[in-house]
């Protein structure tokens, strides 16, 4: 009787399941450095929505078609600023295929490099990790992790976001 009253209150959200309890691993923090790890398939739609009136309707994806780009970027806050006025914030790339193995290239970049947001308000990362799936690669899911650090206070978080790709087929001919 008390696993039937339990799985009821669950159903009607009033008992929280143990995997509510975790933290999303496509958000994190670290003293004041807070960040979150988008994916978009339209990276210029993106970027017309972010500069638009607020606040900002993001249309996230979580998969990528077959020849068609997936574009992953951070929204972050509470970067510190140098001497130079200026936030350093640096991120590295990696992507784990469906094979558990290192799918391409990682890569490391500057993900933001400019004055700290006003207060609260949040920034867009002006790079992008871009992720295309051709025809030799396999369909299933992708691991995509970002990990992000401030270069002024050493503040670091690792983000994690999955992406399923689609069957291979044919290349489009244009």
């Amino acid at each position: 009787m008390i696993g039937f009253i339990l799985r009821w209150l669950f159903v009607l959200g009033l008992v929280a399941s143990p995997a509510a309890a975790q933290p999303r691993p496509f958000e994190g923090k670290s003293g004041n450095l807070a960040a979150r790890l988008i994916l978009v398939d339209d990276l210029g739609g993106f970027w017309r929505t972010w500069r638009g009136p607020p606040p900002p309707k993001i249309r996230e994806t979580n998969t990528v078609t077959p020849f068609k780009p997936v574009h992953a970027l951070l929204i972050l806050t509470g970067c510190r600023a140098a001497s130079n006025g200026k936030c350093n914030v640096g991120v590295t790339f990696s992507i784990m295929g469906p094979d558990k193995k290192t799918y391409g290239k990682g890569t490391t970049g500057t993900a933001y490099s400019g004055p700290p947001a006003k207060g609260t308000n949040l920034l867009a990362s002006p790079g992008a990790l871009t992720m295309k799936i051709e025809a030799s690669d396999k369909p299933g899911p992708y691991l995509i992790q970002a990990v992000v650090t401030d270069r002024v206070t050493g503040a670091r978080v690792t983000l994690r976001r999955g992406v399923i790709a689609g069957v291979p087929r044919k290349a489009p001919t244009t």
